[in-house]
């Protein structure tokens, strides 16, 4: 009789174990998910930082003395300014757009975040 018992109650753990599996399973995945989905927005957050650093060094720079330029080793990112200089209707309105890219890549993807402003030389 205790032979039965002892057959039972290994049927009933290996049953226990295979539910738990099966739970387990989707739950890890969700966790690693949502683990990736956290460094990517730290990620995101570290360039948008980068960026607005940048662009407030451009603007204390002035109209006169911003140009593009391009920093590398950046820990993965890439900071790049962009300086335009639209046509304007006016003889007396000088504007310069000027863009700040920080680039990465994240996933085998390139991934960016961009700020772009006006400066003016009135």
């Amino acid at each position: 009789m205790k032979n039965s018992q002892d057959g039972f109650l290994l049927i009933e753990l290996l049953v226990a174990l295979v539910v738990l599996a099966i739970v387990a399973t989707p739950l890890l995945s969700l966790l690693i998910l949502g683990t990736d989905t956290l460094a990517g927005a730290g990620r995101h957050t570290a360039a948008a930082y980068l960026a607005r650093d940048k662009m407030e060094e451009v603007k204390g720079y002035g109209y006169f003395a911003v140009v593009a330029e391009t920093e590398d080793g950046l820990q993965g990112y890439v900071r790049e300014v962009a300086v335009v200089q639209p046509g304007c209707t006016e003889d007396d309105v000088r504007l310069k757009q000027v863009s700040v890219t920080v680039y990465w890549v994240e996933g085998g993807r390139e991934q960016s975040v961009v700020l772009t402003t006006f400066l003016s030389g009135r």
